[in-house]
């Protein structure tokens, strides 16, 4: 059995060498798919793979003369998207889970 702490040490050194996972991790004696699962482990532990809180900020509406019939949704300050009223809502599920893989 491994800790999460020794996991965490060959990961790290792994991260430090040239070699590929299989290659490090048949040096170390670890099975390929256990270096993947700590790897993916570890990251869940460390809050990696968990989306992080952004504020929100509510402004007044645009007349109704401009964009009343388009909602857009601002992420940060580099992402906006905009899409009209009654979009589809599969579609837009599958592109705010490309901007959450991001």
């Amino acid at each position: 059995m491994h800790t999460a702490a020794e996991m965490r040490q060959l990961i790290e050194a792994w991260e430090g060498s040239e070699l590929t996972q299989r290659e490090f991790a048949e040096q170390q004696g670890v099975s390929y798919t256990t270096f993947q699962y700590w790897r993916r482990r570890l990251k869940e532990l460390d809050g990696e793979g968990v989306p992080a809180v952004v504020p929100l900020r509510v402004v007044e509406s645009m007349p109704a003369t401009t964009s009343s019939h388009r909602i857009e949704i601002r992420v940060g300050n580099d992402v906006s998207i905009s899409v009209p009223r009654g979009f589809d809502e599969v579609e837009m599920r599958r592109v705010l889970a490309v901007v959450r893989a991001c």
